[in-house]
């Protein structure tokens, strides 16, 4: 599950036209939870399309626990992005290219 911030006025903007923000994913906890592959973002909205943001460990932000892969069984990752500015956000796409041993979303 993804989770929106609560309100996109809280995202950073800065002077050239991007954006900066957090996005939290809630794994499950279910004994066959987790994920093992490459997990990406990309945001749409009224002033067009952003680059691709990859959702993994060198995204997680300062104080996460890194001891664990993200998408672990009852993880809560917490990654910063940076991209584009896309105006009001109307479509989310998260991408999955699944790797490992557990492949299911």
């Amino acid at each position: 599950m993804v989770r929106p911030m609560p309100a996109f006025s809280s995202l950073a903007t800065d002077s050239d036209s991007s954006f900066a923000g957090q996005v939290v994913v809630v794994t499950g906890d279910s004994d066959d939870a987790g994920f093992d592959g490459v997990v990406s973002l990309l945001l749409s909205g009224s002033d067009g399309v952003a680059s691709e943001a990859m959702l993994d460990v060198a995204s997680l932000v300062p104080g996460s626990d890194v001891s664990y892969k993200p998408f672990g069984r009852a993880a809560n990752d917490v990654f910063g992005i940076s991209m584009e500015d896309v105006g009001q956000i109307s479509n989310a796409l998260v991408r999955i290219n699944a790797t490992g041993s557990q492949t299911s979303w």
